[in-house]
C-alpha cells in the first residue's frame, strides 16, 4: 500500500470509529504506547517499529497515557514490596 492510500485508509478507519482522523505519526506512537504498556516484548516491538534499537522507540514513540489518579496508583503500587506498605513516617 503507497503513502497516499494508507493515509486514505487511516483517515477511513478513523471516521468508521468515530474518531477525528489522526496523522500516521500519532498512530504509531499510540500503537507503541499500546504495546509497551501491554508489556509486550521489546524485541518484537522493535520489530514492528521498525527500529534497531528499542531505545528508538521509547524516546520517539512512547508517551504516558495515564490519568494523574492511575499513575499515582501505579507509583504506590510500585513502593509496595512483600506486602510492607511505603513508610510514610516523617524523619
Amino acid at each position: 500500500m503507497r503513502g497516499k492510500a494508507f493515509i486514505q485508509k487511516c483517515v477511513w478507519l478513523c471516521n468508521k470509529a468515530g474518531i477525528s482522523p489522526k496523522s500516521l505519526h500519532k498512530c504509531r506512537k499510540t500503537y507503541a504506547t499500546r504495546l509497551i504498556n501491554e508489556k509486550v516484548d521489546e524485541g518484537i516491538i522493535r520489530s514492528q517499529m521498525g527500529h534497531v534499537d528499542f531505545t528508538t522507540t521509547k524516546d520517539y514513540y512512547y508517551y504516558n497515557d495515564k490519568d494523574e489518579d492511575e499513575a499515582r496508583k501505579i507509583v504506590m503500587d510500585a513502593l509496595i514490596t512483600d506486602g510492607n506498605k511505603f513508610d510514610r513516617t516523617e524523619d
